[in-house]
């Protein structure tokens, strides 16, 4: 289908008249594979040409051509052309509901989502309508995706894997920033859920999380952190403090610096007789954070804590840090 539709492109572009005049008749034949694959394979420059047999095509009476006009329709037509395709969502054929709500799902605008809502909210859809809708909503970016996936995973049920696996490959920026605010103010067992889906992402969805730490919004830090902890990037980045490479330690020390709780201070004070002098800069940096009003509970629980690394450490970085201030 691919490739007929870069052929019909190049045969649009140059042998535009031709092109458009052997569509036209083609639309009108009596074989309904055939006119599904024209309307499938029409560009989107020719749109405006073939606008009415578009719309016309929404109501053949070959569900084939239905779901081609849907795809087609949503792809390059207009809002309110937009409207009549969303019609078929409810078509009385299953598998032209089921590739209308695959293709709303992925390519719609958010103003449509309150109809995709409905549709996974009905007693009386079939299930493959419903999970044709949900694995679309992993490849939508807009944000109302992830909002309803969420709901999915709410409710439980036999939908609610589907949602998870649909939501795990919402790994853009703007996707895991949904998700980081509806963990903050979700049910315990569905932020254990979502935490869970954040940790079973790529490397990438990982960079998006740490690019949070050091965002001006800092509503959001807070459960960041606590998600940053939660699916071991912390106890990984303290491990880089023992790289051979500086560079990577210095990354490192950073990072966990930035991170500014107990866990991350505790691997910090570590490197505090590091060779390198920019990474014993953010242990001095760590002990100036500590040694103040804020930082004292933080400063009092690694002074006692249970290994005697750790609490040596910080005695001798403590003693060196307060002597450099006299």
């Amino acid at each position: 289908l691919e490739q007929a539709a870069k052929y019909s492109s190049l045969l649009g572009e140059h042998f535009t008249e031709t092109y458009r005049d052997r569509v036209t008749e083609l639309l009108k034949s009596r074989d309904a594979r055939l006119r599904a694959g024209i309307i499938s394979a029409i560009p989107g420059n020719f749109y405006s040409d073939f606008r009415q047999s578009l719309l016309k095509a929404l109501q053949d009476s070959a569900w084939e051509v239905r779901a081609a006009a849907v795809q087609c329709i949503l792809d390059t037509g207009e809002r309110e052309d937009i409207q009549q395709a969303a019609r078929l969502l409810h078509d009385p054929v299953e598998r032209v509901r089921l590739h209308s709500a695959q293709v709303f799902a992925e390519k719609a605008e958010r103003e449509f989502f309150p109809k995709l809502e409905k549709l996974l909210n009905s007693k009386n859809e079939m299930l493959p309508v419903k999970l044709s809708l949900i694995d679309a909503l992993g490849y939508s970016r807009q944000n109302g995706a992830v909002e309803l996936l969420i709901k999915e995973i709410q409710k439980g049920g036999q939908l609610q894997e589907h949602a998870l696996a649909a939501l795990s490959r919402k790994k853009d920026a703007s996707s895991i920033t949904a998700i980081l605010k509806s963990i903050k103010k979700t049910d315990p067992e569905t932020k254990k859920l979502l935490v869970e889906t954040l940790r079973n992402m790529p490397d990438s969805a990982e960079s998006v999380l740490e690019a949070r730490l050091y965002d001006s919004d800092s509503s959001l830090k807070e459960v960041t952190v606590e998600v940053l902890e939660s699916i071991g990037t912390v106890e990984a980045r303290i491990r880089h403090l023992n790289n051979r490479d500086s560079s990577v330690r210095r990354e490192a020390a950073a990072f966990l610096l930035q991170l500014g709780t107990l866990s991350a201070y505790r691997g910090l004070i570590q490197a505090a007789r590091d060779p390198d002098e920019e990474v014993r800069s953010f242990v001095i940096k760590a002990l100036d954070r500590l040694d103040s009003a804020k930082g004292k509970s933080i400063l009092d629980e690694l002074l006692q804590d249970p290994e005697r690394r750790v609490r040596a450490h910080t005695n001798w970085a403590l003693e060196r840090y307060r002597a450099r201030r006299l």
